[in-house]
């Protein structure tokens, strides 16, 4: 119990004293009940599947080879605006 009591207060302590610095990397992960301002720009369904020739997630459209691409799939795409770094960012659903 006084483990769980311990990172409780570690948590917090990074939270009041880093948080807003150790929140605006590259690719910011809140702790449990941390949230990070944000506002939603737009959203789009897009269609992507995995190229293992370029060894990355591409976009598809009428031009591409699908046979060539491993998990193909939908996705929910929502353009944010993160109010901690001042830049727009994209958030795949």
């Amino acid at each position: 119990m006084r483990r769980l009591v311990e990172r409780e207060a570690e948590n917090s302590a990074i939270s009041k004293e880093g948080g807003s610095k150790r929140l605006t990397g590259l690719y910011p992960k809140p702790l449990e009940g941390e949230r990070i301002p944000i506002s939603f720009l737009g959203a789009e369904k897009r269609r992507i599947g995995w190229s293992p020739e370029e060894g990355k997630s591409v976009s598809i459209d009428e031009e591409t080879d699908v046979s060539s691409l491993k998990r193909v799939r939908e996705i929910n795409e929502v353009q944010i605006f993160n109010w901690l770094t001042g830049r727009e960012g994209l958030i795949e659903l």
